[in-house]
């Protein structure tokens, strides 16, 4: 994987942002699979985890607005992923990736992604290390339910979920328990609204 440069970086945030306003920057196309063209900066925003949403599904969004996003394969009723509660939940496919919705009071209150090709700007997601989250500012985890919860700065209310053994319900952890999980892939990565005032 080539390195992105902060630049880069940067320059692939402010084309995310300006396609959510429907504005694209610098005309940038790439070639689709059916021979048309998109805006990179399109295309990366219709794959991206953002802060309160994944690929274009938006918390609080209505059911009747998800088929916009890809195709419903399941509607079902289970457990949230933090076990609180069972609520409708949502299986959307976009491309070769699934989310999950969790309707909480009919809007989307949680999405669940469990596979790897839906990334945050920065190229997190299900799969990445660990130690790549660590490298990050303002890094916070909690244990909960046998996984460490990590949400970094950037991206409120986003939160990376690695396996750990022995985790505490509630127990906050704290660097040096962080660093024993650096080489631990995350395997699933929640969306829920924003708390931060």
């Amino acid at each position: 994987m080539t390195p992105v440069s902060s630049t880069q970086q940067r320059r692939c945030v402010l084309a995310a942002l300006l396609s959510l306003v429907g504005i694209t920057a610098c005309g940038a196309e790439t070639k689709e699979k059916d021979g048309g063209t998109a805006t990179a900066s399109a295309l990366a925003v219709s794959r991206s985890v953002l802060v309160e949403q994944v690929a274009g599904i938006r918390i609080g969004m209505r059911f009747e607005d998800l088929a916009k996003f890809g195709q419903l394969v399941r509607d079902t009723t289970t457990r949230t992923p933090d076990g609180a509660d069972f609520e409708r939940a949502v299986t959307i496919a976009i491309g070769h990736d699934t989310v999950a919705a969790f309707m909480g009071s009919g809007t989307v209150g949680l999405i669940e992604i469990s596979t790897g090709g839906l990334r945050t700007i920065g190229g997190l997601g299900v799969g990445s290390r660990v130690g790549a989250l660590l490298g990050e500012e303002g890094v916070r985890a909690d244990a909960l339910h046998g996984n460490a919860w990590i949400e970094i700065g950037r991206l409120c209310g986003v939160y990376f979920l690695a396996a750990m053994s022995n985790a505490d319900i509630g127990e906050s952890l704290d660097s040096v328990s962080l660093r024993r999980l650096t080489d631990v892939s995350v395997g699933r990565v929640l969306v829920t609204r924003c708390a931060r005032s």
